[in-house]
């Protein structure tokens, strides 16, 4: 099941303005909802920055664990590997 990806719609809307890309991702053991996983496994925290990426670069998700016992996410679409913008 490695092989298989998946196609998925990534949006972001802040002060009406829309933004979204279709994401080409993984089906295997590196997808979004494994890494998101490995985040609540982790609940005691981590140091530094961990971050997951698309297949091709669409959607990329840091995430930063802080005293408190909270995690801030960042996400990051672009809409293609060729487009010089992002919205994060």
């Amino acid at each position: 099941m490695d092989d298989y990806v998946g196609e998925y719609l990534g949006s972001a809307s802040a002060e009406g303005y829309r933004f979204g890309s279709p994401v080409v991702a993984s089906l295997g053991g590196d997808d979004l909802p494994v890494f998101v996983k490995d985040l609540a496994e982790r609940f005691r925290g981590w140091s530094g920055v961990r971050r997951w990426r698309s297949l091709e670069d669409q959607l990329n998700v840091e995430a930063t664990w802080h005293e408190g016992g909270y995690v801030a996410l960042r996400f990051h679409i672009r809409p293609s590997i060729y487009d010089k913008w992002t919205v994060s």
